[in-house]
């Protein structure tokens, strides 16, 4: 039910992003100067640079919302679609970006990238048993996530910086 409820939040944010995007994209087209492309890429990286540092912001939510119950967790998890990490903010940016100004699109790829979270969580849960939990609690195997993490994001921001330069070139 968590997971359902973030892939539906998920899916709407990539459409709301791409509606916004194409809005904003009229009056900055990329054939022409590419300058919101860039500005994206460029707050891609920056986000992939504060999590390789260990920076990000955070959304609180109360705790009133837990109960017990399925419904619960559904509205649990559209909550945290709704107010996504830094690393979401991010591949929603680079959504908006690479829908094409197609919402449909964007509601897919934001639906595709929650089921791609929703299959992490249940694959880590089942690797537990065998991972010891000692590897887990140390600080430089989590930096080294956090790396690869940002490393990523960055590689997402240059992917759609060299878009741009070919696009306007």
């Amino acid at each position: 039910m968590f997971s359902t409820g973030r892939l539906i939040a998920l899916a709407l944010l990539g459409g709301i992003a791409t509606v916004a995007f194409s809005f904003i994209n009229q009056f900055f087209p990329p054939q022409k100067s590419g300058w919101l492309y860039v500005i994206a890429a460029l707050f891609m990286i920056v986000l992939g640079i504060l999590i390789i540092m260990g920076k990000g912001f955070k959304i609180h939510i109360g705790d009133k919302i837990l109960h017990k119950g399925s419904e619960s967790m559904f509205v649990m998890g559209f909550l945290m679609g709704i107010a996504p990490c830094v690393p979401y903010v991010a591949i929603l940016t680079y959504i908006a970006c690479i829908a094409e100004n197609a919402v449909l699109t964007g509601i897919l790829y934001g639906a595709l990238f929650a089921l791609g979270t929703a299959v992490a969580p249940t694959l880590l849960g089942t690797l537990m048993g065998i991972i010891p939990g000692q590897l887990l609690k140390k600080d430089k195997l989590y930096k080294a996530f956090q790396v690869i993490c940002g490393i990523i994001l960055i590689l997402f921001g240059g992917q759609l910086i060299y878009y741009v330069l070919n696009l306007v070139a």
